[in-house]
C-alpha cells in the first residue's frame, strides 16, 4: 500500500511539473552576458552616471570613451557643438575644453593638450576620451578594474578615492 501511495504521489508531482512548464513563458528575457562583461561604468564624486542608449566603451587604444554630452552635463559644464569643424565644446568655471573629432588632442583655453587617442563619432553620438577631458577641468581620474568603473573626482570633492590609474 505504501508503495502505491508513493508511486501515485510521484506521478502527481511529475504531472504538476509538466503542466507548470507548459504554462510558463516560452522565452525568458536574460541580459546579454557579453554586454555585462564589456560594460563600463562612470562615477563622478562617487555617484554613478546613468546612460541611456549611448554607452561608454574601451577603444582600440585601450582608452575609455564616454558619451560627451551626458558626462559633461552631469559634471555641470555647458556643452555646445561646432558642426562646421566637428568640435565638441565644454565650458565650466572659466575653463573651455574643445574636443576635435578624430584628433589626438584637446584644447584647454586655446592650448593644445596631447592625448594618445582621439574623440570619435559612433552611431551618431560624440564620444570623448574621458581622462584628458576631465583632467583639463582639474579633476582626478582613476580606474577600478574590478568593477570596470571610471572614477572621477572633481576639485570640489577631493576625498573620493581614485588610487588606481584609468585605462
Amino acid at each position: 500500500m505504501k508503495n502505491k501511495i508513493r508511486a501515485l504521489l510521484f506521478v502527481i508531482v511529475i504531472v504538476v511539473g509538466m503542466v507548470a512548464m507548459m504554462a510558463a513563458p516560452k522565452t525568458i528575457d536574460v541580459p546579454n552576458v557579453f554586454e555585462l562583461i564589456d560594460q563600463v561604468n562612470v562615477k563622478i564624486d562617487g555617484e554613478f552616471v546613468q546612460f541611456s542608449d549611448a554607452k561608454p566603451f574601451i577603444d582600440s587604444n585601450n582608452r575609455t570613451q564616454v558619451p560627451f554630452r551626458v558626462i559633461l552635463e552631469k559634471f555641470g559644464a555647458k556643452v555646445t557643438w561646432n558642426n562646421e569643424e566637428k568640435i565638441a565644446i565644454a565650458e565650466k568655471d572659466g575653463t573651455k575644453v574643445e574636443v576635435p573629432i578624430g584628433k589626438s588632442y584637446v584644447c584647454k583655453n586655446g592650448k593644445k593638450v596631447e592625448n594618445d587617442t582621439a574623440a570619435l563619432i559612433k552611431e551618431g553620438r560624440t564620444y570623448l576620451p574621458i581622462r584628458v577631458v576631465m583632467e583639463s577641468f582639474g579633476c582626478k581620474v582613476g580606474w577600478d578594474n574590478e568593477t570596470r568603473t571610471v572614477l572621477i573626482t572633481t576639485k570640489d570633492n577631493v576625498n573620493v578615492n581614485v588610487d588606481t590609474p584609468e585605462q
